[in-house]
């Protein structure tokens, strides 16, 4: 009988362990989709055209893997990048400096970049998929 009551109760703790992961990746899916890209920009960049998937950036030298999403507007483009915190971080990208930007395949893999400048002066590489979001636009 010992071991009935075993088999009970590690199938419950599996069940358990099974809802908090589905409840926090339901959490997490719907955070990604309903928080909006909110931050201190500085300036009304007005209605947005379009807006990319996560994707991965390197800011200033720190590496933003999958946690990059840009957003085209009339002006430029706004990068959001998420902290851990769940916030975003929010630099603009005046489209003049989009359209001067050199599109480049680097690495092992060959995987599209291309290198930016904020208005703030921050050094931006966006890569693969946010790469190809701002080549279309040009």
């Amino acid at each position: 009988m010992p071991s009935g009551l075993i088999q009970v109760g590690v199938v419950s703790l599996l069940m358990v362990v099974g809802l908090i992961v589905g409840v926090i990746w339901i959490g997490r899916v719907l955070r990604n989709r309903v928080i909006p890209l909110s931050g201190k920009l500085g300036i009304d960049p007005g209605p947005a055209l379009r807006t990319s998937g996560l994707g991965t950036a390197k800011i200033n030298g720190l590496v933003c893997q999958g946690r990059a999403r840009l957003r085209e507007h009339e002006d430029g483009y706004v990068l959001a990048e998420r902290t851990l915190r769940g916030s975003y971080e929010v630099y603009w990208l005046p489209r003049e400096a989009v359209e001067a930007a050199e599109f480049k395949r680097e690495g092992l893999l060959r995987q599209r970049s291309v290198q930016l400048k904020s208005e703030e002066g921050r050094n931006i590489k966006v890569y693969g998929h946010l790469a190809v979001f701002l080549k279309k636009a040009k």
